[in-house]
């Protein structure tokens, strides 16, 4: 199910995850391929997105940190 927020949601999470937030990564990249090697549900799309953003993603999580003072606190899942 999607949360929804686009960028702006993932680079707070992404924040949040601070130095694990590479290992997510490539977690959204290897089910990308095992999606697209096995031509199943669920489609590959949204974590081929996902790797394709995360240049802005981590642009944004800095600037989360940044105005924040360090690691975002608080996640926010109902967005």
């Amino acid at each position: 199910m999607p949360v929804g927020g686009g960028e702006e949601a993932a680079a707070r999470v992404v924040a949040q995850l601070g130095a694990k937030a590479e290992t997510a990564r490539e977690l959204c990249y290897r089910l990308y391929t095992l999606c697209e090697r096995k031509k199943t549900s669920p489609s590959p799309s949204p974590y081929n997105g996902l790797v394709q953003s995360w240049p802005e993603i981590m642009r944004l999580a800095q600037q989360e940190i940044s105005s924040t003072g360090g690691i975002a606190q608080t996640f926010d899942f109902t967005e």
